[in-house]
Order: structure tokens, then sequence, then C-alpha cells
């Protein structure tokens, strides 16, 4: 039988406290289903690192791996080097312009992280 990688997919999730229980009652369940998450962007509701440190909470010591890129909500506030600074802190890996391989269920998995939005590279930037 072919090894299986069961992946929990999620973008557009933006953490706030209002919705802190919601928030970590779905990355409990998720963490019994799923063997990987990736988030894809827009993890917080406006880049503040309080709405950061709602998802830190919900992913802290989870014995599944957490992948994330950010998006533009995530930059609305100018503090993304905070925000990643939880999340890591968390156990959850930013990728901004990175690869990860790690294995799971014996099997190689390879993930890319760019960004969650389009635009806001040098030379190529839009608005939101």
């Amino acid at each position: 039988m072919a090894a299986t990688v069961r992946i929990a997919a999620a973008g557009d999730i933006h953490c706030s406290e209002p919705l802190r229980e919601r928030i970590t009652h779905a990355f409990a369940v998720v963490a019994e289903q799923a063997d990987l998450v990736l988030l894809a962007g827009d993890l917080t509701t406006h880049g503040e690192p309080a709405q950061a440190a709602v998802l830190a909470d919900a992913c802290r010591g989870l014995s599944l791996p957490v992948y994330a890129v950010l998006g533009n909500h995530d930059h609305h506030a100018n503090r993304c080097g905070e925000v990643i600074a939880l999340l890591a802190d968390a156990g959850v890996r930013v990728l901004t312009r990175q690869f990860d391989i790690l294995e799971v269920n014996g099997l190689e998995v390879g993930i890319v992280g760019l960004k969650g939005f389009v635009g806001g590279f040098p030379g190529a930037e839009l608005p939101d």
C-alpha cells in the first residue's frame, strides 16, 4: 500500500481576538485529521502581532508541521518581522522566498513559500 500524506490547507483565516476560540478549536481538530498544515496568507486581520498571537497560541504544541506564507493583510501594519517571530516561536514555519523538504509518513514533501498575494516584489508592486 502506498503511503499517503493528509494535507490541511487554508487561506484567509484572518485571526483576531474575537475568533480565538474558533481558531483554537479548528487547529485542535485538524491536528487529529491531517499530517501537515499549509496556510496561504492573510493569517491576521490587519497584520498586528496580537492577531498573530491568536494563531500562534492555536498552533503551539501541535504534533504536526505547520507552514505558512504571509498575505496582503499580514503586511498592513508593517510589522511582519514581529508576526513571523511570534509564529516561529509557536513552531509555525513562515516561508519567505524559501523552501523546505520534510519527511511525512515516509515520503518527502517539498514546500515552497513566496507570498500569499500578487505584487509586492521590487519592480512589481500592486495595490491592495
